[in-house]
């Protein structure tokens, strides 16, 4: 540092230079390694429904989970709106067998503690119009028409947010979907966990990546096993408006494959209020025995954070 007691008893030009350069790069160091972003969106928003899995109790936008965590003695409560449609063919006669259409309704309710953790609860209910599938011994596949609305399951979720830097977080989060209706026609027929890793990095003060690794099981432990990966940009308009861009690669042994969806959300802020709409598609075709094509989700989400 140029201090006038070391300049004056070391006169070398070499060294003054020295000091000052040092001086210059601490000055500006901190400065090129933090952002500061234009809004804390974590205050708002929670997650929302999905078909691929999320609890959609903590918090995130859309359905990609975000590293932060609601803040100290904060709550948050919401309402998700998951319209699904897709077509089911016989993968062994390529026939097709009919179009499923869905309504999952989700109300959550969430909490932080201790500026690190957060927890949720949710509910889920679902409104199916299609078919039901039954394959008799020996026999080919039947469909019945059904039409219905039930109780799929209880959600449950835990995230702890254990790294923060100027441009990176990391957080580690544990979450359930347990199964409360598992013979009704369109309900969830096994109990899920999830463990996932999130994490973002500021690009700039608009500009975020944001990155989450899943795995999943089911309450037969290990017996189906699925690893899901997301990949999203989201951008901040401004401090009540921001859009993201995501895609997602699922690994399931049931499809003998990797599915690719691929999705864009937006979300408004008003005062305690939030807002979110999204649209995801199933790019290629799940192989199963019936198999999913031209799948298509619309969601639509509110959040209340007090």
């Amino acid at each position: 540092m140029n201090h006038p007691g070391l300049v004056g008893r070391f006169r070398s030009p070499w060294l003054i230079c020295l000091l000052a350069g040092f001086s210059a790069l601490r000055a500006e160091d901190p400065l090129e390694n933090q952002v500061e972003p234009l809004f804390d969106w974590d205050l708002v928003s929670l997650e929302q429904n999905n078909p691929r899995f999320n609890a959609s109790v903590l918090s995130g936008f859309h359905s990609i989970r975000s590293p932060g965590v609601t803040p100290r003695r904060g709550w948050k409560a919401g309402l998700g709106v998951l319209y699904t449609q897709e077509e089911r063919v016989a993968e062994g006669t390529n026939t097709k067998l009919f179009s499923q259409e869905q309504v999952l309704l989700n109300p959550k309710i969430n909490r932080g503690f201790l500026g690190f953790l957060e927890a949720g609860a949710g509910f889920e209910a679902t409104y199916t119009n299609g078919k039901d599938i039954f394959t008799p011994l020996g026999g080919s596949t039947v469909t019945t028409d059904e039409d219905a609305f039930e109780a799929s399951s209880v959600d449950a979720g835990i995230k702890w947010a254990f790294l923060q830097l100027d441009r990176m977080r990391l957080a580690l989060s544990f979450d359930s979907r347990i199964a409360i209706n598992r013979g009704a026609f369109g309900t969830l027929p096994k109990t899920l966990y999830n463990l996932e890793i999130d994490g973002d990095f500021a690009l700039t003060s608009r500009l975020l990546i944001i990155s989450n690794l899943q795995y999943l099981t089911t309450d037969a432990f290990f017996d189906e096993e699925q690893i899901v990966f997301d990949l999203a940009a989201s951008y901040s308009f401004h401090d009540r408006f921001r859009g993201m861009f995501f895609g997602t690669l699922r690994n399931e042994s049931e499809a003998d494959g990797v599915l690719l969806f691929l999705g864009i959300a937006g979300q408004y802020i008003f005062e305690q209020h939030s807002f979110t709409l999204a649209l995801d598609l199933q790019i290629n075709e799940a192989r199963r025995d019936i198999r999913t094509q031209k799948q298509v989700d619309v969601e639509v989400s509110y959040a209340y954070t007090f």
